[in-house]
């Protein structure tokens, strides 16, 4: 009797030891939400667009598998608040998310620029020397929000980013005024000679870093953000996050 509770009591402790294992061995798991933005994010994109592909990557690196779910910028933004998601693959850094999110370490820069089409020789020092040329920018964007404000420029508000390069090349306007890797991606995946089509004028009006938050409602996100922000720095290091963005951008 002695030996067979033994036996089952020794195969009770193996079939712990297995379980345990497993469990070890088992991907975590968290829930991302975020709006349909190209190139950032999207499902119709390239490898989930190349913002979602660099979060995913580096969530991988820490031992997770990230989830996606796609609704409306501001749903996406109540959705992750109140926990229902782990997090929102927000953009540009933004101080009134504090209260409600952790943001993660940036997870890349983009400059802010002025093109022009090539060979047009446009130069500047400050922005008073753009005011006999037209420029095109995106109402409201969170990219060139503050340039918006600067009435003694000749501001031309295009409705759709697609639209801008094709504005500069018809004569439209002069100059446009966004993201660097927006620019970048237009070019590649819409003009067959996009290495020699725009110029890059001045210096950029400003740098925008992008980052991942964490829900403050949401279970264990400290450890989380920690695990992220450890396989952000894997993927950096390893040379892998820049593989990412040749993919997308290189011309």
């Amino acid at each position: 009797m002695k030996i067979a509770k033994l036996i089952t009591f020794s195969m009770i402790i193996i079939v712990l030891f297995y379980i345990t294992d497993m469990l070890d061995g088992q991907t975590k798991q968290v829930v991302f939400v975020t709006d349909i933005q190209a190139p950032y994010s999207g499902p119709a994109l390239m490898d989930n667009g190349f913002f979602t592909e660099i979060v995913t990557e580096a969530f991988k690196r820490a031992g997770y598998t990230c989830n996606i779910k796609y609704m409306p910028m501001e749903k996406a933004v109540e959705f992750a608040k109140e926990g229902k998601a782990d997090g929102f693959l927000a953009r540009v850094y933004a101080e009134e998310n504090e209260a409600f999110f952790v943001h993660s370490e940036p997870v890349f820069e983009s400059e802010v620029n002025f093109y022009s089409k090539k060979g047009s020789n446009i130069t500047f020092d400050n922005l008073s020397d753009l005011t006999s040329y037209r420029i095109g920018v995106i109402r409201d964007d969170f990219n060139t929000g503050k340039f918006d404000a600067t009435d003694e420029l000749n501001i031309i508000y295009i409705s759709n980013p697609e639209d801008f390069i094709d504005a500069l090349l018809l004569n439209r306007v002069d100059l446009i005024l966004y993201s660097k890797q927006v620019v970048l991606s237009l070019l590649k995946h819409r003009y067959s000679d996009a290495g020699n089509l725009l110029d890059t004028i001045g210096r950029p009006l400003n740098t925008n870093t992008f980052h991942a938050l964490f829900s403050r409602n949401a279970i264990g996100y400290d450890e989380k953000v920690n695990d992220f922000n450890r396989g952000l720095s894997k993927i950096i290091a390893d040379g892998t996050l820049s593989a990412i963005t040749g993919k997308h951008f290189s011309l």
